[in-house]
C-alpha cells in the first residue's frame, strides 16, 4: 500500500480525509473485500487529496487576490510586497518538498513580478535618491556662488579702498615734492642758480673789466670816471642776468619734455600708473 507524506499547509485536511476514508474503508478490509476493491479505495484516496490540495491552492489564490491586485496598481506599501512574496517563496517550497512541482511553479510568475517589481522599486529610490542629492548639490552651489560674490565683493572694496587710500598718499607725497622743487627752482632763480644743477650765473669778461677798472679809479679818487665805469659795468651785468634767467626758466619750467618740471610731473605720472596697474594685478588674482 503506497502511503502519502504531505507537509502543512495542507496536511490537517488531508489527514482529516484520511482518517474518514479509513474509517470507510476499515469495514471493506475487515470483511476481506477483494484486491480490487482495495485499489479502488486507493485509487478514490489519491483523487480525494489532490482534490483537496487544489481547493487549498484555489483558497490561497483567493485571500492574495486582492494583495496582488494592491501590488499591481502601485498602492501598497514595499514592505507588504517584500511580505507577501516572502510568503509565496514560502509556500511553493512547501509545494515542492510535498511533491506538487506543477502547483508549485504556478507561483513562480507572481514572485517573478514581484522581483521585478523590487528592482524596479529600487531604481527608482535610487533615481529620486539622485535627483535629490543632485538638487541639493545645486543648491548648494547656488549658495555658494552667491556667498563667493558677496565676499569677493567686500574684498574688491576693501582693496580699492586701501588703494584709493594708498594713492592718495601717493599723490600728496608728490605734491609736497612738487613744492619743494618749485622752492628750489625759485630760490635758484633770485641767487643765480646756486643749489641746482643749472650752470650759475656769472658777470661777462667787460663787465669784469669795467668793476676792475672802477675800483681802480676810486682808489686814486677819480670818482666820476668810477661811477661812469661801475654803470657800464652794472649795464652790461643787467643784460646778462636777463639773459641768463630767461633761459634757466626754460630750463627749469619750460614748456618742453626736457624742462625740470616736466620730468618731475613724468615721473609722477609713471609712479601713479604702475600703482594702477599693481592694483589690476592685485584684483585679477583675487
Amino acid at each position: 500500500m503506497t502511503r502519502f507524506t504531505i507537509e502543512p499547509p495542507f496536511a490537517p485536511f488531508i489527514r482529516s480525509d484520511l482518517i474518514v476514508l479509513q474509517r470507510n474503508t476499515h469495514g471493506m478490509i475487515l470483511l476481506g473485500a477483494h484486491s480490487a476493491a482495495t485499489g479502488t479505495a486507493l485509487s478514490t484516496l489519491a483523487n480525494t487529496s489532490q482534490q483537496l490540495v487544489s481547493e487549498a491552492m484555489k483558497n490561497m489564490e483567493d485571500s492574495r487576490s486582492e494583495k496582488s491586485s494592491l501590488c499591481s496598481s502601485g498602492s501598497a506599501s514595499l514592505l507588504d510586497r517584500e511580505l507577501e512574496c516572502h510568503e509565496m517563496r514560502i509556500e511553493r517550497r512547501r509545494l515542492v518538498k510535498a511533491g506538487f512541482i506543477d502547483e508549485a511553479r504556478q507561483f513562480d510568475p507572481k514572485i517573478e513580478f514581484f522581483r521585478v517589481q523590487k528592482i524596479k522599486a529600487k531604481e527608482r529610490k535610487e533615481r529620486d535618491l539622485l535627483e535629490s542629492k543632485i538638487k541639493s548639490l545645486k543648491m548648494r552651489q547656488v549658495k555658494l556662488i552667491q556667498e563667493l560674490k558677496v565676499k569677493q565683493k567686500a574684498e574688491r572694496e576693501q582693496v580699492e579702498a586701501a588703494s584709493m587710500k594708498s594713492k592718495v598718499v601717493l599723490v600728496q607725497r608728490h605734491q609736497a615734492d612738487f613744492e619743494q622743487v618749485l622752492e628750489k627752482i625759485m630760490i635758484g632763480g633770485s641767487e643765480h642758480g646756486r643749489g641746482t644743477n643749472y650752470p650759475r650765473f656769472k658777470p661777462t669778461f667787460e663787465a669784469k673789466r669795467n668793476y676792475e677798472n672802477a675800483e681802480a679809479l676810486r682808489a686814486k679818487e677819480r670818482f666820476k670816471e668810477a661811477v661812469k665805469y661801475e654803470k657800464k659795468a652794472k649795464k652790461l651785468d643787467k643784460a646778462e642776468e636777463a639773459s641768463w634767467f630767461e633761459k634757466y626758466l626754460h630750463a627749469t619750467v619750460g614748456d618742453h619734455p626736457n624742462s625740470v618740471i616736466a620730468q618731475v610731473l613724468v615721473k609722477y605720472q609713471r609712479s601713479v600708473e604702475q600703482h594702477d596697474r599693481n592694483l589690476d594685478v592685485s584684483n585679477t588674482s583675487s
